[in-house]
């Protein structure tokens, strides 16, 4: 679990950038216990700088930053510069390339990940993030996910082909919500290792969470 930086917001970006028809079933995980690896995404020294200046824009406007973050997850393109970010273009163009190039994941935990069959489909649990994942439910149909906040029923597919984004290639399915600030995926990386990839924004709340497993 961490704190989604706007750094991680842009590397998220990035890791959604194209979609494919994929096999479904291959990224969903079967009944079973898994060992997880809760990741973390780390940022060089240089990024840190930036990402404090971004931070404290993002503290002065919490609202505006949190539309567009929203306004601006989809379509894979790096996130448009804007003054509100606090910084000048030239140093946003900086922050773009080690985002690009120099994030890194690293565990930070070992846990459980259960997943186990019930009349509505698969329910999730596990210990990470105060168990922000139990309960969670993929419906049987593969329509929608249910979680503690609500439904999410926009269902895409995934195909990370950029080799330097943090996870690397991946490919996988999502679910989100309206208003894309809930979002749930599961997929296969290119060693074969499944991930989970969960992120939650609102006014008082901002969860990450990324399981390798």
């Amino acid at each position: 679990m961490l704190r989604m930086t706007v750094a991680a917001a842009v590397a998220i970006a990035f890791a959604t950038a194209s979609y494919a028809v994929v096999p479904e079933s291959e990224f969903i995980p079967p009944v079973g216990t898994y060992s997880a690896d809760e990741m973390q995404i780390v940022s060089p020294p240089e990024l840190l700088e930036i990402e404090k200046k971004l931070d404290l824009a993002r503290e002065k406007d919490p609202v505006w930053f949190n539309n567009y973050l929203k306004k601006h997850s989809e379509g894979g393109s790096p996130l448009p510069y804007d003054p509100h970010f606090g910084i000048d273009k030239s140093e946003y163009e900086r922050f773009l390339q080690l985002v690009e190039s120099a994030l890194t994941l690293k565990i930070v935990s070992r846990s459980n990940l259960s997943v186990a069959e019930n009349s509505s489909g698969l329910r999730l649990n596990s210990d990470v993030y105060s168990g922000v994942l139990n309960g969670v439910v993929i419906d049987k149909g593969g329509n929608f996910v249910d979680t503690h906040f609500g439904r999410l029923t926009h269902k895409k597919d995934i195909n990370q082909k950029d080799p330097l984004s943090p996870t690397g290639p991946w490919k996988g399915v999502q679910w989100e919500n309206d208003n894309n600030s809930e979002r749930i995926a599961f997929g296969r990386l290119n060693s074969g290792k499944r991930i989970l990839y969960y992120r939650v924004v609102g006014s008082s709340r901002e969860i990450t969470v990324i399981l390798e497993y």
